[in-house]
């Protein structure tokens, strides 16, 4: 009995030592190796026989992956796919078109059965009959500090807005080529969010259409689409006959305004008006120390978005401009040298300025000839001037802004403008 107890206690204590060393089963080796493509029938580039094309991959591959990430162009050939082991056959059940390329386009999410991706997108062309290579080509343009380094994502679709295949553009120029002929879309855009998708309003972008064969040169400038409509951002009457109304962005064109006396609903009249930038500088009759309310119709910004009628009211505190004009801007400056005999100088100022009250000259140092200047525009913040004939080659030339030009209230520039020039061309 005691030997049989003794070799019981030593059978427990054994099993439990056993327990206790157990462990699970690795299961191998991970397998973290990507699938490729080993071999194609035919060879990239090659006629298509038996319309049949093979893709032999280096392992066993997700079948729905490869469903959902494979892309054939022209894409309305009716076919079907055979697998044979790692082997994909694609097989057209119609005739080829003829001389056309038949593209393959591999999306990256397509994986092994193992979960591994494919390294990259992979685009392969064959053909059928005469290989078609035909191609978009041009610059990449990021004007855009902040997009610059960031990859461009590019997609080309077919006539039929089908996808051809899709990759990443970099460097300043590009060349897409093997295409088909007809109508292609190129669409480009830069993710700034990451998402792996594109986002109107969020990411930069830029897309065009083109009939192919071309020779047309296309320059890529990805700029995030602008969907925010014109407005007014202030309108002010700093003297009582002008008016300035500053908008949020640049303008296509100028809209119509209508200003009205809010006490008389009497309508004010606009004697001239000139866009600087976003502000629109207006001169008008009196306005009296009162309220007014402007009325700005048809407002197009430059990105096609547009605002049909907007209303602010402002108040005019009756004051008579009393201030010195200001020379803001000349042409030519002091030494330049002109290239040409008809040369159109310019003169801008702070303030609108009636063509009769600039007053300026031109004189010829040689002859000491005063030469009449004939002016493109009766009112302007900006005036131009023209020669009345042709000037001497190899002539100095003096053009003074005399300091009695004054603004529509009377108010002179400080001081006389005095430049010298010679003519060589």
């Amino acid at each position: 009995m005691k030997i049989k107890y003794i070799l019981g206690v030593v059978a427990v204590v054994f099993l439990l030592i056993s327990c206790g060393n157990r462990r699970s089963p690795t299961g191998g080796p991970v397998d973290n190796v990507r699938p490729v493509i080993l071999h194609t029938t035919p060879l990239e580039f090659e006629q298509i026989e038996g319309n049949e094309i093979v893709l032999g991959f280096s392992k066993a591959m997700d079948r729905v992956s490869v469903m959902s990430g494979l892309h054939v162009n022209p894409a309305q050939l009716n076919r079907k796919i055979v697998w044979k082991k790692n082997d994909l056959h694609i097989i057209f059940g119609e005739s080829l078109p003829a001389d056309t390329n038949i593209i393959l386009f591999l999306n990256k999410s397509i994986k092994c059965e193992r979960g591994n991706f494919l390294e990259d997108h992979i685009v392969i062309t064959f053909k059928n009959g005469e290989l078609q290579d035909n191609k978009l080509s041009g610059y990449i343009t990021i004007n855009d500090t902040e997009l610059v380094g960031k990859d461009l994502m590019a997609t080309i679709l077919d006539k039929d807005s089908l996808l051809v295949y899709h990759t990443v553009l970099s460097g300043t120029n590009f060349s897409l080529d093997y295409l088909n002929s007809g109508k292609h879309t190129l669409n480009t855009f830069i993710d700034l969010n990451n998402n792996n998708r594109f986002d109107f309003s969020i990411d930069a972008s830029f897309s065009r259409v083109v009939e192919l064969p071309t020779t047309q040169i296309i320059n890529i400038t990805p700029t995030i689409a602008d969907t925010v409509r014109p407005n007014v951002r202030a309108v002010s009457a700093p003297f009582n006959n002008q008016i300035s109304i500053e908008f949020n962005k640049l303008l296509a064109r100028e809209p119509a305004i209508f200003v009205t006396d809010d006490s008389t609903h009497v309508r004010l009249a606009i004697l001239h008006s000139e866009f600087v930038d976003k502000t629109l500088y207006m001169l008008t009759t009196q306005m009296d120390s009162t309220s007014y309310t402007v009325q700005v119709v048809g407002l197009l910004d430059q990105k096609g978005n547009e605002n049909t009628r907007i209303e602010r009211q402002f108040y005019a505190n009756g004051l008579a401009d009393t201030r010195s004009l200001t020379l803001t801007d000349f042409y030519p400056k002091n030494g330049n040298v002109l290239y040409v005999k008809s040369p159109t100088f310019s003169a801008t100022f702070d303030k609108i300025v009636f063509a009769k009250d600039v007053v300026i000259s031109l004189i010829e140092m040689e002859t000491r000839q005063n030469l009449s200047l004939r002016a493109l525009k009766e009112t302007a913040l900006t005036h131009e001037f023209v020669p009345e004939r042709e000037l001497r080659e190899f002539n100095t030339y003096q053009f003074i802004i005399h300091k009695e030009t004054k603004d529509t209230a009377g108010n002179e520039i400080n001081e006389d403008i005095v430049v010298q020039f010679i003519v060589v061309g």
